[in-house]
């Protein structure tokens, strides 16, 4: 069960919401071409479920405007992401590749015993 934040109002929620919005996009918009890091690593918040679940959301979103991209990685065994090469998306009319990602309180509890 998550409890509210302290002295919160839909206004600082929404405030941090897009506070995350440009952190995420940032990070992203600051790696190289060749750049990837295990998905997790971008969205995962250890000391809060609905944070996580709030940062995936906002991951969906850059899916969805082609900024992001994730791919499996067959010998890691998990998840990357990297940031969309725009002038190569564009040219070849790339189209974003959407997954469908599983992630409830367990998936949550797990992650945190790996990742700390």
């Amino acid at each position: 069960e998550t409890t509210p934040l302290l002295g919160s109002d839909s206004n600082s929620d929404k405030r941090n919401s897009e506070k995350r919005q440009r952190q995420i996009r940032g990070k992203i918009e600051s790696w190289g071409r060749e750049y990837e890091m295990r998905f997790a690593e971008l969205f995962f918040n250890p000391d809060s479920f609905g944070e996580t679940i709030e940062n995936l959301f906002v991951c969906s979103s850059l899916v969805n405007q082609n900024i992001l991209a994730l791919d499996k990685d067959p010998v890691k065994g998990f998840t990357v992401a990297r940031r969309v090469d725009q002038q190569s998306a564009a040219s070849e009319n790339q189209e974003p590749k959407r997954h469908v990602v599983k992630f409830d309180m367990e998936a949550f509890e797990k992650l945190r015993s790996e990742m700390g």
